[in-house]
């Protein structure tokens, strides 16, 4: 019997050894296992770090384009109002002007008008003069009076 038990001993102190070599092999598989986990997790979050990191920048880099570029539109239309201002001032100029031009044409146009009567009473005067005979015109001419009696005009 003590033989059989010792042979049961050292049977079981042989899967004792088996269990404990399994166990310290699931412990290290799950420790590296684990540790397998780790780094990758960590690996990530360094990557997703890196890309926090990069996408901050690239947002800076936007928020200062788009300062930049609210600027030259602050200026543009600053510049645009101005030319609106100029085109306005420019625009009345203009109107003044061709008011102007319409009057001044109109003028000459009653001045042309003018001359052109006066022409033609000078043609029909010329022509009553040369039509009144040689000893009429050498005679003294009576003295005009005016309409309100005071006298000759000359």
């Amino acid at each position: 019997m003590r033989d059989l038990m010792k042979g049961e001993m050292e049977e079981l102190q042989s899967h004792l050894s088996k269990f404990e070599k399994i166990d310290s092999w699931l412990k290290d598989n799950h420790n590296n296992m684990t540790e397998e986990k780790v780094n990758e997790i960590r690996t990530k979050l360094d990557e997703s770090m890196q890309e926090s990191r990069q996408l901050k920048m690239s947002l800076m880099d936007t928020q200062t384009n788009v300062a930049l570029m609210r600027t030259e539109l602050a200026q543009l239309r600053n510049q645009y109002d101005q030319k609106c201002r100029e085109l306005s001032h420019e625009m009345g100029r203009v109107a003044e002007q061709h008011t102007e031009h319409q009057h001044l044409t109109q003028q000459l146009s009653l001045l042309q008008e003018a001359n052109k009567k006066l022409h033609d009473t000078n043609d029909t005067l010329r022509t009553v003069l040369e039509l009144t005979p040689m000893q009429s015109r050498n005679a003294s001419p009576e003295p005009f009076h005016d309409s309100s009696g005071s006298g000759p005009k000359r």
